[in-house]
């Protein structure tokens, strides 16, 4: 079933990552289906789709407390480092 859930799951991705694009809170946003990613030409050369891995930073003005609970607050979606 993997091939038919993992359409859907990069699709929700990139609605997510519209949707951010659009928050004043948001400075960035680092998915390469977004046109505004450095390497979307790249991407939409070689590839069809994409999975569901996607970042995004916070614009400076909030205090590390605000985002620490930001972060702490969310439900659905895994905090990742790199």
């Amino acid at each position: 079933s993997l091939g038919v859930r993992l359409p859907y799951h990069g699709a929700s991705a990139l609605e997510i990552a519209r949707w951010l694009e659009g928050r004043g809170e948001v400075i960035r946003v680092m998915h390469p289906g977004l046109p505004s990613h450095p390497q979307h030409e790249i991407w939409a050369r070689d590839f069809t789709g994409a999975a569901g891995l996607f970042s995004f930073q916070l614009s400076e003005r909030y205090p590390p407390t605000a985002v620490e609970a930001f972060v702490d607050a969310l439900r659905l979606f895994g905090i990742g480092f790199s």
